[in-house]
């Protein structure tokens, strides 16, 4: 609030604090009755806690943060102030702050990992998870992506894949990622790619204000991508597009050797004398 609107937020408690208040750690503070958990913009009255108690539980991974802590009060497992097991259940971090599992449950945050029917998410060998990169995760027997519906709204939910190669697989991005026989796409999508499939390299350049080019910006593609015959738009073949010649002309504009695109759609323009440029208003 400080940064984005020059001032501080004040909000009214429906409790008051008694005593003086004493730091556990990683927004988790006590008093002589309570103990509460300090978000950026709330205070949560824990429930179900013997505040004397409450400490974090050891050995902590290093990248143990106040939004993925666990502490215990010799009853109960608190996660983000709130009750999330009990010190009887088994439970366990993984090398992701977001991942716990817990009596052989993969957890993410309050809810054991579910598939798009919201029925729990079979996992062979759950004491073996860990997250490879971005929503890419493995069990060492499958590939385990957190997918979701929707953007603003969004419904999130778990798939596996079984059948993929996991001594190559590779994480591209968010968004794709392959072994040496297929690529994948987060929705779902499997493609059986030719030769070497990569992220689309992209140079976006910059213009002043009489249209010419003074640098340019380069970095691979969220969505596109390549092989050696084929062009790849959200884990979809781009019909006719070739792979090899396929090149990004600046913003959202590509050609391969024959047609120009926006987006994955061709345009009907002489390809040759296509260029992208940036217009500027007076």
């Amino acid at each position: 609030y400080l940064g984005q609107y020059d001032y501080h937020a004040v909000q009214a408690l429906p409790f008051r604090f008694e005593g003086g208040l004493k730091n556990l750690g990683h927004h988790y503070w006590s008093d002589e009755s309570n103990a509460y958990w300090f978000n950026d913009y709330s205070v949560t009255l824990m429930v179900d806690v013997k505040p004397r108690h409450l400490a974090l539980i050891e050995p902590a991974p290093d990248f143990v943060s106040a939004d993925c802590a666990l502490f215990s009060d010799g009853v109960n497992v608190f996660l983000s102030g709130k009750v999330i097991a009990r010190v009887k259940d088994q439970i366990r971090y993984t090398n992701h702050p977001d991942y716990q599992v817990i009596n052989g449950q993969v957890y993410r945050g309050y809810k054991p990992l579910h598939q798009k029917d919201r029925t729990p998410l079979p996992i062979a060998n759950p004491d073996g998870f860990y997250m490879l990169a971005w929503r890419w995760g493995t069990d060492g027997e499958s590939i385990i992506i957190q997918a979701q519906q929707g953007s603003s709204v969004a419904f999130e939910y778990f798939y596996r894949i079984d059948n993929a190669d996991l001594a190559s697989f590779t994480v591209l991005n968010e968004r794709y990622a392959k072994d040496s026989k297929r690529a994948y796409y987060l929705t779902g999508k499997s493609m059986r790619y030719v030769g070497d499939f990569q992220l689309l390299k992209c140079r976006q350049p910059e213009f002043d204000e009489a249209g010419r080019v003074v640098s340019a910006t380069e970095f691979e593609h969220e969505y596109m991508a390549v092989d050696d015959q084929f062009v790849y738009a959200a884990g979809t073949r781009v019909r006719g597009a070739d792979g090899p010649s396929f090149q990004h002309l600046g913003f959202d504009y590509y050609r391969d050797h024959q047609r120009a695109y926006y987006r994955n759609k061709p345009l009907h323009v002489d390809v040759d004398s296509f260029v992208v440029a940036q217009l500027y208003h007076a």
